[in-house]
């Protein structure tokens, strides 16, 4: 296997950690009805994750918009969008993965 199937491989296992994560929790905070951004910001620990979360957020999107046009990827809103409706977690390392496997293509 190339390199740089592996280095897509790889990201590819962790979006599917990062997207069964959030849909698991996220049917579980809505099936009993928990307040999603009180949780978020409910105590000092709480908005250490959030913010830390939000943070990488802002550097990974507009990275992912310069990057795709660097590299002449298309359809990059596609993925920042699937972003609003999954997790950051799922969507940066499947980007990443998608990345690999273009610029392995112009290669």
């Amino acid at each position: 296997m190339q390199r740089t199937n592996r280095k897509a491989a790889f990201y590819f296992v962790v979006a599917a950690i990062g997207l069964l994560t959030a849909w698991y929790f996220n049917t579980i905070a809505i099936l009993r009805g928990e307040d999603f951004f009180g949780s978020w910001f409910g105590n000092n620990a709480d908005m250490v994750l959030a913010l830390d979360l939000l943070l990488t957020a802002f550097a990974a999107v507009p990275f992912m918009v310069i990057e795709s046009k660097r590299i002449g990827m298309k359809n990059v809103g596609w993925f920042i969008a699937a972003g609003f409706i999954s997790a950051i977690a799922f969507v940066f390392p499947f980007w990443l993965a998608m990345r690999e496997l273009h610029l392995a293509k112009k290669n």
